[in-house]
């Protein structure tokens, strides 16, 4: 993705934080996110972390010239950094100019749950696009969780009033709402490939008519299922066919988890176009996604 004209390396940024950070959410930053973002992204995002302040003041602002020292990168990479934690939901950004200058507000997100990251249609796919399968699973199992569900094990956790007794019950104090308020985290910024109007999804409800699948399936899931044809470049005759594959021939109902692992096995990195790291010197095909 080309850099703006007026993105400058005079130009000032300050840090803020929408949400917490802590070193599990490091942790998931390096082992999931890197292998998407790249490892000077990474490194910038990190390094935007210690310097994030919840109430940022205009006059903690700083030039960028510092970030590009602390990287040892030009203005160029620092923008082609930026963009990818935008694109992953780990930043946003945005900019206003006063009597002294441009300056950039850098805002900053912790990564979603591993759950979260996994279940994603674009984030797990990216992932696996970029590590493989063999990495893939073992990151998938390192991330999981193992919680007690045997069936002869009977839960006698105590509950809330088991414990405490509330002797009087007054209205939340002002300050205490005020303190909910202030805690309020800010929502995950939505990693999307945006509208999904330019798939033929009347050809595709076509190709599907004579199937077995459920009316309204497609309707349903067409978030999900635009992203999967988008990351890998399929043509409805072809979607349709992996669709058809991952339909209940009981209840006619999509199974969106097994659809993304039939068509993850069936289409190898080496074998599409997506997610190419080389920069893109035309327009980007509407079969495929590139870092710009």
């Amino acid at each position: 993705m080309e850099r703006p004209q007026n993105f400058m390396a005079q130009d000032d940024y300050l840090v803020a934080q929408a949400t917490y950070f802590s070193n599990v959410d490091q942790h998931v930053a390096v082992s999931l996110y890197q292998p998407l973002v790249g490892p000077v992204a990474m490194a910038l995002y990190l390094s935007l972390w210690q310097e994030a302040k919840p109430l940022p003041l205009v006059s903690d602002r700083r030039s960028q010239t510092r970030l590009l020292d602390l990287l040892n990168i030009g203005v160029d990479a620092l923008y082609d950094a930026r963009v990818h934690l935008e694109a992953v939901g780990l930043m946003k950004t945005y900019t206003t100019t006063d009597a002294i200058s441009r300056y950039y507000a850098y805002e900053l997100y912790a990564p979603v749950t591993p759950q979260a990251f996994f279940n994603d249609d674009l984030l797990g796919m990216l992932l696996y696009d970029r590590v493989g399968d063999a990495r893939y699973t073992e990151l998938a199992q390192e991330f999981a969780l193992h919680p007690v569900r045997r069936d002869d094990w009977q839960d006698v956790s105590a509950n809330f009033l088991d414990v405490y007794h509330l002797t009087n019950v007054l209205e939340t104090p002002q300050a205490a709402t005020q303190a909910q308020q202030n805690l309020a985290l800010k929502p995950q910024p939505e990693v999307t490939l945006a509208d999904d109007g330019g798939y033929d999804w009347e050809l595709l409800a076509a190709t599907l008519a004579r199937t077995n699948i459920q009316p309204g399936e497609i309707d349903k899931n067409r978030a999900a299922l635009y992203e999967i044809a988008r990351f890998y470049g399929l043509e409805v005759p072809e979607f349709a066919r992996q669709i058809q594959k991952a339909v209940d021939v009981i209840t006619g109902k999509l199974n969106m988890r097994q659809l993304r692992q039939f068509i993850e096995q069936s289409y190898r990195k080496q074998d599409k176009p997506a997610f190419s790291d080389q920069k893109n010197q035309g327009q980007c095909g509407a079969c495929c996604i590139v870092d710009h």
